[in-house]
C-alpha cells in the first residue's frame, strides 16, 4: 500500500511573479518620497531646536551684560587693543583678530563649548583638534557655525557702515542713522520677529573647503541692495541671498529676539521689518549719504 501523499505546493506562474513585482515597485515608489519627506523634516526639526539653543546663549550673554547684546562683528582695532576678546574650549585666549571678530568663539561659553548640534560639520571639526590643527579648528570654529548673526542690525557691524569707525566723518554719518542697530535687548522693537540668528551655508577656508555653515546672516537691504538674489526657491545659492540656507521646500529657519525659532518663505524673509529695528516697510534701506 503506497503511503499517502501530502499535497504538492503550487508554484507561482510567471504573470503572478510579474505582479508581484510590479506592486513591490509600487510600493516603493509611494515610500521613498514620504522616507525622503521625512528625513528633510528632521533636519528641519534640528535646526529649529538648534536655532532657539543659539538665541538663548546669546541672552544669556546680554544676561550677563546687564541686557547689552553682543558687538556682532567689531572692528580689529577693538580685538588688537583688548576692548573685545575670546577665549578657546581650554581657556587659551584666541589670538587671531579675525576668528574673535566674529561671533561664534565669544558666543561659545554659552553653548559649552559644544560642536555637535551646532555645527554640520563637527566631524571634520573634531579631527582637525585629534590631529592638533589647532589653527585651522580655531578658524573652522569662527567660519562655519550652523546659524549666522545679523550683526549688521544687532549688536553693529563694521562691515556694515562702519559702525565702530573712530573717523569723525563716519561718525557723523552714524549719527544721521541714529540707532539703526539693536545695541541692548529691551530696546528692541517687535522682539517675536525681529532675526538674530539665520541657518546658513556656504562658508570657505579660502582655499578648497566649503563649510556648510556661516557665521554671518546678511539682510537684503543696508543702504543699498545686498542680496543679488529677488525670487528664492530650495536650489537659489546661499550667496545669492545673504548666505541663508533654504533647504526646507524653499523656507529659511530663522530664530528671532524673544527666543522661538520658525521657519519663512523667501518673500518673508527679505521684508526688512525682520532684520532691522527701525525699518517700516519690507523694502526700506538706510538712507545713502
Amino acid at each position: 500500500m503506497e503511503g499517502a501523499r501530502g499535497p504538492r505546493g503550487r508554484a507561482f506562474t510567471l504573470i503572478e511573479l510579474l505582479v508581484t513585482v510590479a506592486v513591490i515597485a509600487i510600493l516603493i515608489g509611494l515610500l521613498l518620497p514620504a522616507l525622503s519627506h521625512a528625513r528633510k523634516c528632521a533636519v528641519m526639526t534640528g535646526d529649529l531646536s538648534a536655532g532657539r539653543q543659539f538665541v538663548a546663549a546669546y541672552l544669556m550673554y546680554a544676561g550677563d551684560h546687564d541686557g547689552a547684546v553682543m558687538p556682532g562683528f567689531p572692528a580689529k582695532w577693538m580685538v588688537t587693543q583688548r576692548r573685545i576678546s575670546a577665549r578657546d574650549e581650554t581657556g587659551a585666549e584666541i589670538t587671531t583678530p579675525d576668528a574673535v571678530q566674529r561671533y561664534p568663539w565669544r558666543l561659545m561659553p554659552y553653548l559649552d563649548y559644544t560642536l555637535a548640534g551646532f555645527y554640520r560639520d563637527a566631524p571634520d571639526l573634531e579631527r582637525w583638534l585629534a590631529e592638533k590643527d589647532r589653527w585651522r579648528f580655531t578658524y573652522a570654529v569662527s567660519v562655519a557655525p550652523r546659524f549666522g548673526l545679523n550683526d549688521a542690525f544687532m549688536g553693529a557691524s563694521e562691515d556694515f557702515g562702519k559702525a565702530f569707525s573712530a573717523s569723525p566723518a563716519q561718525q557723523a554719518k552714524l549719527r544721521k542713522w541714529g540707532n539703526f542697530y539693536v545695541k541692548r535687548v529691551h530696546d528692541a522693537p517687535r522682539s517675536s520677529e525681529l532675526i538674530v540668528f539665520g541657518a546658513t551655508a556656504g562658508a570657505s577656508d579660502g582655499s578648497s573647503t566649503t563649510f556648510d555653515g556661516h557665521f554671518r546672516a546678511e539682510p537684503p537691504n543696508f543702504d543699498r541692495r545686498r542680496w543679488r538674489a529677488a525670487s528664492i526657491s530650495e536650489s537659489t545659492p546661499p550667496a545669492d541671498a545673504g548666505n541663508l540656507s533654504f533647504r526646507h521646500l524653499g523656507r529659511a529657519v530663522v530664530a528671532n529676539l524673544d527666543g522661538h525659532a520658525q521657519t519663512l518663505s523667501g518673500e518673508e524673509v527679505q521684508d526688512m521689518r525682520r532684520w532691522a529695528p527701525k525699518a517700516t516697510s519690507p523694502d526700506w534701506m538706510l538712507p545713502r549719504n
